[in-house]
């Protein structure tokens, strides 16, 4: 009859409803939870759309979540693949570190990285590429553990050439910094471009030699004046509040655009960075 038929459906709807609210019930799965890594969730892109992953375990930028214990271990698992990808192709990665100052007085917060192919491994001569890296870099976290490890295993191999732009304050505070408890990090295998383009008295600032570029090598590329370090440091203050703000993430990153297309534009006087 059609009173039995109504009772029936209002069982079947129910009996639907108590499935849903167990499911509900239920905790996430550790597959479920980690899948936000592979969907992009710990990826921040630079001002030219480069991706970086974010490697920490607590919240580093503003807006990116913190990852779940299991999401932890596979950004841990996919940082060791690309780093291992780096070692096995003796790759150059283009490396910059922030923080409130560098040397034995700094303390870093931040370091990223990224391939680059604008100079031969070998010759460290410069290459025609056709444009700046798209490959997926890393921004690490230096306040964890494992992001002092990983940046470690980067910086201490033989096998990566790490090319930056000032390297001398930076090498310094990761092997000295932060006092109480240094990182003991002994970088191996770094190219410190500025001095090539530098006198023995004289550094020359990136923000000098970007305006030699041709502009259209680093259109997009917001100016450096975006953080202003000087000021905040003349107060004693920090400059970098952390969680890192968007705009200061995108600087720490596009540090990495610039100086690649320093190496693609400009030459060094014997055209190689080894001598």
């Amino acid at each position: 009859s059609r009173a039995t038929c109504c009772k029936m459906a209002k069982k079947r709807k129910a009996r639907a409803a108590g499935r849903k609210d167990a499911a509900a019930d239920k905790p996430v799965s550790n597959t479920a939870a980690s899948s936000r890594v592979k969907t992009g969730a710990f990826c921040f892109r630079s001002s030219l759309g480069a991706p970086f992953l974010v490697v920490s375990d607590r919240q580093l930028v503003e807006g990116l979540p913190t990852p779940s214990p299991a999401e932890w271990k596979e950004l841990l698992a996919l940082c060791a693949e690309i780093t291992k990808s780096w070692d096995v192709r003796s790759a150059v990665v283009l490396s910059d570190f922030e923080g409130e100052m560098t040397g034995l007085e700094g303390e870093l917060v931040s370091a990223a990285f990224q391939r680059t192919l604008v100079l031969d491994s070998k010759s460290l001569r410069a290459m025609h590429t056709g444009g700046l890296s798209r490959d997926m870099g890393l921004l690490v976290d230096l306040r964890c553990q494992e992001g002092v490890s990983l940046v470690k295993r980067v910086m201490e191999s033989y096998a990566m050439c790490k090319v930056i732009w000032g390297a001398a304050g930076d090498v310094t505070s990761l092997r000295f910094t932060p006092v109480k408890e240094p990182l003991a990090i002994q970088s191996a295998c770094v190219v410190d471009a500025q001095l090539a383009f530098s006198s023995v008295g004289k550094r020359l600032a990136m923000e000098k030699m970007l305006e030699r570029l041709p502009a259209k090598s680093i259109a997009g590329l917001p100016s450096k004046k975006c953080i202003d370090f000087v000021s905040s440091h003349a107060f004693n203050r920090r400059a970098l509040s952390l969680p890192l703000a968007r705009d200061a993430a995108t600087y720490a990153v596009d540090d990495l655009h610039r100086l690649e297309a320093i190496l693609q534009n400009q030459k060094p006087g014997s055209g190689s960075y080894i001598d």
